[in-house]
């Protein structure tokens, strides 16, 4: 007799298991690359790049627009019909085109217009291929047939294409450019490869979507784009205010530890991925949904709780041992961070529950509520504390939001 549970567990635990081997090339192969990038160009110019990826993220969220999340479900409820499918991926690939025209447009007007982005316009224009990465890379159909494991394949051989590039070709300060160029060429390069592959593998069927269809997942994705943008609000644009605040080497000393922090977010991050196409599933069943959610959110919080005590306790060995022993002021931003894995990525868990219920005005009226706190709080304590303020006001701001989403969903407390 087939076990249809046993089925579906271990088709969760194949697919998280493929999101963890993405997170390790992802944000474990920067552990290799970054002592070496900063010990070439200098903590200065690391945070250049570093805060010229905080400036392509707003594109990537613009190019993203919520079209993600909501091809996802649709993908995952429509999997079996090709023609549905077909007509889901057209539609979000001319929708992410429009919007990546725009993005494409407001970077030109930023490096023609502010000398603080002129200064250093090579570096934006090479870090524009994360943008492009966006628009390509078909990671939405991926989640939503279920089928992680191709995610994985093409993103390993990217980032050792990047790793194997920086170590054979950055040998001094004045190759910094080549930190940006590298990167996206090899992100460009495995999204090319992957959306040919989407296209042949689950013969999709060109079409070209009606403004109906394009109108639709605009509507559907609007409340998520703005959710996303409030939530980049007290998240990139802190990057971005440390750096205008401060210096570019102010920048550097917080993104090593937030390399830390945000590779073991993303690591258990991945879960809510994985969790929420199968989640779907249960959308018209509310019974159902509160009780699979509230299954594997006891699991994940124990986890998330764990992982927190692990980088407080040894975020001086994870410093010292990945960068040296010369970057101690990122030990206790790191240690602060630390408490922010458990918190930031229940946002995310609750965020998707709440999605599936179709209440992205919910979503976004909490997201809104950190925003408005989070710039209440970010610019007095960054010139108070520097980068170590940045990691006060994210502990302090995603408290908040798990308060919020617990008050929200009182269905799925554990007590």
């Amino acid at each position: 007799m087939i076990n249809f549970k046993t089925i579906t567990q271990n088709k969760l635990i194949q697919n998280f298991s493929y999101l963890v081997l993405i997170d390790i090339f992802q944000k474990i192969l920067p552990f290799i690359t970054i002592p070496y990038i900063v010990s070439i160009v200098g903590l200065e110019k690391f945070g250049t790049i570093t805060f010229s990826y905080a400036v392509m993220a707003y594109f990537q969220l613009l190019v993203d627009f919520g079209f993600n999340t909501v091809a996802t479900k649709d993908i995952s409820l429509n999997y079996q019909d090709k023609y549905k499918y077909s007509e889901i991926f057209w539609s979000i690939i001319f929708s992410k085109l429009l919007m990546f025209i725009v993005s494409s447009f407001i970077l030109l007007s930023l490096l023609v217009t502010f000398e603080f982005f002129s200064l250093h316009k090579f570096v934006y224009i090479y870090a524009m291929g994360l943008v492009i990465s966006s628009f390509l890379f078909p990671i939405w159909f991926f989640q939503g047939v279920e089928d992680m494991k191709y995610i994985a394949i093409f993103t390993a051989f990217g980032r050792i294409l990047y790793t194997i590039s920086i170590f054979l070709f950055l040998k001094s300060s004045n190759d910094y450019l080549l930190i940006p160029l590298f990167n996206s060429i090899s992100l460009v390069l495995i999204s090319l490869i992957s959306f040919l592959f989407v296209l042949k593998k689950y013969n999709i069927i060109f079409n070209i979507p009606s403004q109906n269809e394009i109108k639709y997942y605009f509507e559907e994705g609007w409340h998520l784009f703005l959710s996303s943008v409030t939530t980049n609000l007290y998240t990139t644009t802190n990057t971005i205010l440390l750096g205008s605040l401060t210096n570019f080497t102010t920048v550097g000393i917080y993104s090593l530890a937030a390399t830390i922090s945000g590779a073991a977010t993303q690591l258990i991050g991945q879960f809510n991925k994985v969790i929420y196409p199968h989640l779907s599933k249960f959308s018209e069943n509310k019974d159902k949904l509160v009780y699979e959610t509230k299954k594997y959110l006891k699991k994940y919080l124990i986890t998330l709780i764990g992982l927190s005590i692990i980088i407080i306790i040894f975020a001086n060995v994870m410093i010292m041992i990945l960068f040296g022993e010369n970057h101690y002021a990122s030990v206790l931003v790191l240690q602060v961070l630390g408490f922010t894995l458990t918190l930031a990525s229940l946002g995310g868990f609750y965020t998707r529950y709440m999605i599936i219920q179709r209440k992205q005005r919910k979503v976004l009226k909490i997201t809104t509520y950190t925003m408005v706190l989070n710039f209440i709080l970010i610019v007095p304590l960054i010139l108070l504390f520097g980068a170590l303020g940045v990691a006060i006001t994210k502990l302090i701001v995603e408290s908040y939001q798990v308060f919020l989403n617990v008050r929200a969903n009182k269905e799925l407390n554990l007590v």
